[in-house]
């Protein structure tokens, strides 16, 4: 019981990946947008790895062996960055969403894609001030599907990084 007490205060410490991290940052949200409330709980996420890891390092020069407090500062700088590298996708999807609404401004831009092309390879080139149509071709050069610029970006948050078109167009 005094373990499982200890793990959730731990995990409600205002950082991110910590659940603390993201109810701050929800809280921020009323007064900073969701890109600048990211970015200072992924800091103070990278600070308090810094702080974990430095401590079991102080513990270690006492002669204790404890690397747990190590893979735990490790973990959650990995988490912080990985939510720092999401957040612009994140951000990306919700204005590519209310950019939808006023397309009638924006100029249009075709990209071509084959459904081998990565999804990350079409998410660089998007940009503010354009909308982007993306046409996928098979291997013959008929037209199988086009998508627009969110379909594009709910595929990239569910098949990540090195998800390809045809995992969207299935």
């Amino acid at each position: 019981m005094k373990y499982n007490m200890a793990l959730l205060l731990f995990n409600l410490i205002p950082a991110l990946p910590l659940d603390g991290g993201s109810v701050v940052r929800n809280l921020l949200l009323s007064r900073y947008s969701y890109k600048y409330a990211t970015k200072i709980m992924t800091r103070s996420g990278k600070m308090l790895s810094i702080l974990i890891i430095l401590y079991n390092i102080k513990l270690m020069l006492n002669g204790q062996t404890a690397l747990s407090y190590m893979f735990a500062g490790f973990f959650i700088f990995i988490g912080a960055l990985k939510e720092e590298k999401n957040c612009s996708y994140i951000y990306l999807l919700n204005r590519n969403n209310k950019k939808m609404k006023k397309i009638h401004n924006l100029h249009v831009t075709q990209l071509n894609a084959s459904k081998e092309t990565y999804i990350r390879s079409i998410v660089d080139q998007f940009s503010p001030g354009n909308i982007c149509k993306v046409m996928v071709y098979d291997e013959k050069g008929e037209l199988l599907k086009e998508l627009c610029e969110a379909d594009i970006m709910d595929g990239f948050l569910k098949y990540g990084y090195y998800g390809k078109i045809k995992d969207i167009v299935k």
